[in-house]
């Protein structure tokens, strides 16, 4: 009789449905390793200039370390689309990279770099994101703002970790949200 109490009490701590919850929440999800989630907030110094920081919600220290560097190559890989920085986007691209932008045109590393060879892309604007690591393999997922008319684009990139620290980015996918 015990064992039964015990049974359905670890039970109903255990079943109820923490994960609907979590979805519906306005709060990430923090409690599972190998899962960072990001939010952007806007600093505004003593001068009144402002920047964006990634705040980081409570996630172990190696992970969060893992999340910092891949979050600056994927920062340090839009600025070079923005800069029409070949030689940095050259050096972020895996040789496999495929992208595919919101119109369904799918991109290899080589189309990437011709393509900003001609014409650099707006900013990026980062709103929220997920990263999620498995071994050596990092996606970050979220909602980006992207040019003049401010449209929020759901995205997804892999990278894949080529040597300690070392991140390079192997596919990237955006979404409209309408």
């Amino acid at each position: 009789m015990i064992r039964a109490f015990s049974l359905a009490l670890g039970l109903s701590l255990l079943l109820p449905s923490t994960r609907a919850e979590a979805q519906v929440s306005s709060e990430p999800n923090v409690d599972f390793p190998g899962v960072v989630d990001v939010g952007w907030r806007t600093i505004v110094d003593p001068m009144g200039r402002q920047t964006r920081q990634p705040y980081f919600y409570l996630a172990s220290p190696d992970d969060i370390r893992r999340a910092q560097q891949v979050l600056t190559v994927d920062r340090d890989y839009l600025r070079a689309e923005t800069a029409a920085d070949v030689a940095t986007a050259d050096r972020i691209l895996n040789p496999t990279f495929i992208g595919l932008d919101e119109e369904g045109h799918a991109a290899s590393k080589s189309d990437t770099l011709a393509r900003l060879r001609r014409v650099a892309s707006d900013a990026v604007d980062m709103n929220r994101a997920t990263l999620r690591f498995s071994d050596k393999i990092a996606v970050i997922s979220g909602e980006q703002t992207r040019g003049a008319m401010r449209e929020a684009v759901l995205f997804a990139r892999v990278y894949l970790e080529t040597k300690p620290g070392v991140w390079e980015l192997v596919s990237s996918t955006r979404f409209r949200t309408r």
